[in-house]
This record gives C-alpha cells, structure tokens and sequence, in this order.
C-alpha cells in the first residue's frame, strides 16, 4: 500500500519537473474548452484468499487426525476456486472534461470532469454430474477442525449420489468527479504550467457472489425410493467506497508546431467512507416441500448487515498525453492515466473462512443451542487500490 502511494506522489513530482525544464509558449486566445474521452483501463485485481471449492481423490487413504478429502490440508484436497486474486479484466468508460478562463489571457479559470467505467463481470464456474467431487472448505469454530461443507457437512458434489455445481462473480465499476480552481503561473511561448486546487469525489463499488448448488445425481434420483432433492446456497458481499476529499496540483503543456505534449499531477486528501453489505440465503427443495433459510455458506446471521467506517486516504492521480491540432479549434489526442487509492474495502478480504455451526441459518431453523465464537465475523478489512489505462479523445476551445 505504502510503496503503491510513494511511487504515485514521485510520478507526480518527476511531472512536475519535466514541466518545469520545457521550453515555452502562449496561451490560447480561448476561454472555453472542453474534451471528451474514451477509457480503456485496469484494475488492480480483487483479493480472493479464502479456498471457496475443492476436490480431491475420494478414495485416498485419510490418516488419522487428518483433515477429510477436500478440507484444507486434507489429502489430495485441490483448490479449483479461491486463493488467487481475481482479474477483472480491461474495463471500458469515458471522461469529460470543461472549463473556464476568466481572462483574455487565460491566468486564472475554473474547470470541472466527470469520468466513470461501466460494470464489467467476470466469473469462475466448476460442475459436476456425479463423478467428480466438489466440495466447499471452511474451519470449524468450536472444533478448530478443517471441515467441508455446505455447513451441514455434506459435499456439493461427488461420491456418485450428488451432482451439482459452484459459480463465484465479481463485478466491479469506477467513476468519479472533480472541480478546480486555476491559476497560471508560467506562460511563454510554446510552454504554460498552472496549478489548481478543488475538490474530489470517487466512488469505487465491487459485488462478489458466491452460489453453490447440490442436487441427487441422476442414478440417484430414478431411485422411487429416494426423495429428489435440491440445495441451494448464495453469499453477497457488496462493497461500495466514496471519497470526498480536498486536491491540489497542477497542468503543463509544451508546444512543437501542431504537434503536443501534456500532463497533469494530481493529489488529494480526505475521507473514504467504506460500506460492506453482507447477506445470504439457502433453499432446501424435495419433492413435496420448499425451505428456505436466511444464510448462505459464508454469509450466516453472525455477519449478515450492513457495516460501514471511515478511514483517511489519499488519490493520487497522473496523466500524459500526446496529440495533434489540426484546426485552431479542436485537437485529438492519446495518452495513459493512473489512478491511486490508499484504503478501500473489497469484499474477497471480507470472506470469514471459520464459520460455527450451531450458529448457521440451518442450525437455528432446527433449534440447536448456539455455542462458542460468533462466526463467521463481519471485521472490515482494507487494501490499497489502482486503476491504469490508455485514452484517446478530442478538445475543443471557444
């Protein structure tokens, strides 16, 4: 997180003296300008540590004292989702940029922006008809024990009697605002430097759902004297992040004919205002009834709610580009743009992976006597955050 921060702030200064060792240029004759972008960017990938699902050898020989096939630790046991970081992949969006110079000669003005990246979902997905043994892992909280799940302790599927399936999906958006006071401080022929100061708004939002189902395999099911069944679990975790907070910076420009460079270096301070909703539920189907329970695998009544805290943060935000101007009025241009959050709260770090199983929807639906720890636990964690991507837009200036 720290190293993230350092290294943005020195981008920044390196900027600031790249401007400061330019030859230089006038200003425009305009005093309102505006530019609207494309965004092609990435995300720092979301953490996913906890083990989700499993398989493994059903017929390997468990030691005694060893955690079952499929549990952490358990012979033979794999991972197949969780444990690694999830890649978002490349998000698309746009910014938009206006402002105002009070004066002819473009000393001090106002400008505002707006940028957001749309939705983007991704999601890892394992099945099976019978025949290979999927499982969800968790610790047992009174015990210590690692055990496999759903919570009642049966497997989604495998063993040949269940068949079933477990998805987890994460989608992810970004978007935020500004608004500037101006002011230049060098203008000289072919070269301007302002600084600013203003506000900044950012608003990160990521969901994370984890569903499982279990069903009787075929074979099973043909059975007349076997009841069909299925069960049903779904976990979400929503994080929503806003910061509001105070910046200040600057912009440079160098000129060279119809050819440009510029760029800017931006930091602010404030307040990130971290929200984690956590809810759940389970359905239990057979032939003739419906159940249903309000509490998933990870998402039980110990951690179900809302929460929410506020930490100190710091953006920090740089961005370069290159373009053309091919008429007194309008421009295009490409470029990079990186993006910086000190403290947000995703929700792969928010997964509890010890869950108490007299505490579980299903264990107070049948009355069983609650004991020990509160878990799974609802504690916020946080993490730093970046975006980066290319742009490619047009200006124009009145």
């Amino acid at each position: 997180m720290k190293k993230g921060l350092v290294a943005a702030i020195a981008v920044l200064l390196a900027s600031a003296g790249l401007a400061q060792a330019q030859t230089a240029a006038a200003p425009s004759d305009s005093s309102i300008w505006f530019s609207a972008e494309y965004l092609l960017w990435w995300f720092k990938k979301s953490p996913e540590p906890v083990p989700l699902v499993t398989t493994g050898n059903t017929a390997a020989t468990v030691p005694p004292g060893s955690p079952p096939v499929g549990a952490i630790g358990g012979p033979t046991t794999q991972v197949l989702i969780g444990e690694h970081s999830i890649d978002s992949e490349t998000h698309s969006g746009g910014r938009f940029m206006a402002g105002y110079w009070c004066d002819g000669a473009a000393t001090a003005g106002f400008d505002g922006g707006y940028f957001f990246t749309g939705t983007r979902s991704v999601s890892q997905f394992v099945a099976s008809n019978g025949s290979t043994f999927l499982a969800v892992p968790f610790r047992n909280a009174i015990t210590g024990a690692e055990q496999i799940g759903p919570i009642d302790g049966l497997p989604t599927a495998g063993r040949g009697l269940v068949s079933g399936a477990d998805a987890l999906t994460l989608a992810s958006s970004l978007q935020g605002a500004e608004l500037n006071a101006d002011c230049n401080v060098t203008s000289c022929p072919g070269y301007r430097l302002d600084v600013l100061a203003g506000f900044r708004w950012l608003r990160l939002r990521e969901d994370l759902s984890f569903a499982t189902l279990s069903t009787n395999a075929p074979q099973v099911a043909a059975d007349p004297l076997l009841i069909p069944a299925a069960f049903r679990t779904r976990d979400e975790f929503d994080a929503h992040n806003n910061f509001y907070g105070g910046q200040v910076g600057f912009r440079t420009e160098y000129n060279c004919g119809h050819i440009f460079f510029n760029g800017a270096g931006k930091i602010a301070l404030g307040d990130m205002h971290e929200t984690l909703a956590i809810s759940g539920s389970s359905t239990l189907a057979t032939g003739r009834t419906t159940t249903a329970f309000a509490g998933g695998v990870f998402a039980q009544p110990t951690n179900i709610g809302r929460f929410t805290r506020d930490h100190f943060a710091a953006v920090p935000e740089a961005t370069a580009n290159v373009g053309y101007e091919f008429c007194p009025h309008a421009r295009v241009f490409v470029g990079y743009t990186f993006l910086y959050a000190s403290d947000v709260v995703r929700p792969g770090d928010q997964i509890d992976h010890t869950i108490n199983p007299t505490r579980t929807a299903v264990a107070v639906s049948e009355g069983i006597t609650p004991v020990g720890p509160l878990r799974p636990g609802s504690d916020l964690r946080g993490s730093d955050f970046w975006a980066q991507g290319v742009n490619a837009g047009l200006e124009f200036h009145f």
